[in-house]
């Protein structure tokens, strides 16, 4: 009987290596793959850490944690487990432009390509550097991801799924709070 060809694939996935190891093994990688990318007196921290092997193996996982916790570094140390050549992509919910701005400084800064889209820099050019994968870290406001036709388009074509790697929602503790019954939650 011949043998079946396996089929390529574009989709953006993490070495085998990685996805083979067990847990512990896996913990002491994410560490040492990260540790050269930050300063040695600001070691990743458990939970960062916990977070990455959680996403990984594909588990949904949401992390609360204080301003200057260090949030936004599980998905630099994520996707920094990804090779480069292969333009993972982790797509940033942003509840104001603003923050997007400082988060694409950071990340530019750290060697990653960032982009904060808005309505007022989204164009047909820019959805096809988006797709084609020039940028790691795209920021952009939920009425862009929700409302925008193009946005939408260029989000379910699979081109851009097949580089998109971690969907992020970044939310302030006021936006989160609704009224029910007089209520605050």
């Amino acid at each position: 009987m011949p043998r079946r060809k396996l089929k390529k694939t574009t989709k953006v996935t993490l070495t085998l290596k990685l996805l083979q190891m067990n847990d512990s093994e896996l913990t002491d990688a994410i560490i040492e793959d990260a540790a050269p990318c930050y300063s040695p007196d600001q070691p990743s921290k458990q939970l960062q850490v916990e977070a990455v092997l959680n996403l990984i193996r594909i588990r949904h996982t949401f992390v609360r944690a204080g301003t200057g916790f260090g949030k936004s570094r599980v998905a630099e140390i994520y996707c920094h487990l990804f090779a480069r050549t292969k333009n993972p992509v982790v797509l940033v919910l942003n509840p104001h432009d603003a923050l997007g701005n400082n988060q694409v400084q950071e990340k530019i800064a750290q060697g990653f390509t960032a982009l904060n889209l808005k309505q007022t820099n989204f164009n047909e050019s820019v959805a096809g550097e988006i797709l084609q994968g020039k940028y790691n870290f795209i920021y952009l406001s939920p009425e862009i991801f929700l409302n925008n036709k193009m946005f939408t388009e260029v989000y379910h074509n699979p081109k851009f799924q097949d580089h998109l790697v971690l969907t992020v929602s970044r939310r302030l503790l006021r936006d989160m709070r609704t009224q029910d019954n007089g209520l605050e939650y």
